[in-house]
């Protein structure tokens, strides 16, 4: 049984210049313990995706307009603010890119944390307090005391992930949503904060949806992946398959972007950084074929007049493209 489903889901941000179709009809599920990663260039609809689960939508310039999101076997996407209230941050709690706006500057930390826990958990302050300081060794701060009584600016990069993120398990989730939690780290931090995501979902078989651009991070923590591309879900499957045989162009592409670490003097390290030509489509006119279409070096004249189906290719291995379609039909013939 899956803990989230999302089915054909639509989001739409309205500008002074048009309707942006930010997430343009996905379908994915995360079940119990599972870790996805939702993968793409900026501007993919990943965080939107996101913002879309958490009803963080941006008011009066971003709505679902179509679709279903079932948490707990429960459709949420209708639900009233106040009873969205009593799901948000203690059934799903999510992890920003940023904590430095995610945090208020002109409140402590130990106030932020202990408030949460307090209403969260229905507690009294005192427990919260014992409870703050037990999250937050438990994510890896050892100046407990410190950090408590410090403001938001004043602590590292690193210092106030780890306090979102001690934030967001305080009240122990069923689901967590992590974006981008390692942007603007420096190698060995990321790796903690991995490590410490890694140990969550062990630990309290936490389901996790991480948000990335990064393939490294994407094998190492995450048990399924959906490749995003203009809104849509182009590529979706079990980690390990698609990292190793990729069947989107896009999806290969992204992945011969990722610099490989190679001896000196031998031919991985001298091999040209590829990229992917061109840029995504405008999300306020959409072309009416594939979206990659444009950028797709094996694309036909088929692939510009409407959009490909989702073909399955088997052991859950899902794909967006005409060529595959091909492909599929020939191995069965």
């Amino acid at each position: 049984m899956s803990l989230l489903e999302v089915r054909n889901l639509h989001t739409e941000l309205v500008t002074p210049h048009g309707t942006v179709k930010a997430v343009n009809g996905i379908d994915f599920q995360v079940s119990p313990g599972e870790v996805l990663a939702l993968v793409g260039e900026s501007g993919s609809g990943k965080s939107m995706t996101a913002l879309s689960i958490m009803g963080l939508l941006p008011k009066n310039t971003a709505q679902i307009t179509s679709g279903e999101i079932r948490f707990n076997q429960t459709e949420i996407t209708s639900l009233e603010e106040k009873e969205y209230n009593l799901i948000r941050g203690k059934e799903i709690s999510m992890i920003f890119q940023n904590p430095l706006t995610a945090l208020d500057p002109s409140y402590k930390i130990g106030t932020q944390l202990v408030e949460t826990i307090a209403y969260r958990r229905g507690i009294k302050k005192k427990e919260a307090v014992i409870e703050a300081r037990q999250w937050l060794q438990r994510v890896g701060i050892s100046d407990v005391e410190r950090v408590l009584k410090s403001y938001p600016h004043a602590l590292s990069g690193g210092m106030r992930q780890r306090m979102m993120i001690a934030m967001a398990i305080s009240c122990r989730p069923k689901l967590i949503i992590a974006d981008e939690p390692t942007t603007a780290l420096d190698a060995t931090i990321q790796k903690q904060i991995l490590n410490l995501l890694k140990s969550i979902n062990q630990e309290f078989n936490t389901s996790i949806i991480i948000i990335t651009h990064d393939f490294g991070v994407v094998a190492y923590l995450s048990d399924k992946v959906a490749v995003m591309y203009a809104g849509k879900i182009v590529e979706y499957g079990n980690t390990s398959r698609i990292l190793s045989a990729p069947e989107h162009p896009y999806t290969r592409g992204l992945i011969r972007s990722v610099p490989e670490i190679g001896n000196k003097g031998t031919k991985s390290a001298r091999r040209r950084l590829s990229q992917i030509d061109g840029v995504p489509p405008d999300l306020m006119n959409m072309p009416q074929g594939c979206s990659f279409g444009s950028r797709c070096k094996e694309a036909t004249e088929r692939c510009f007049s409407h959009p490909p189906g989702v073909v399955s290719l088997g052991q859950e291995h899902l794909v967006s493209c005409f060529q595959r379609e091909v492909k599929r039909s020939d191995a069965a013939g």
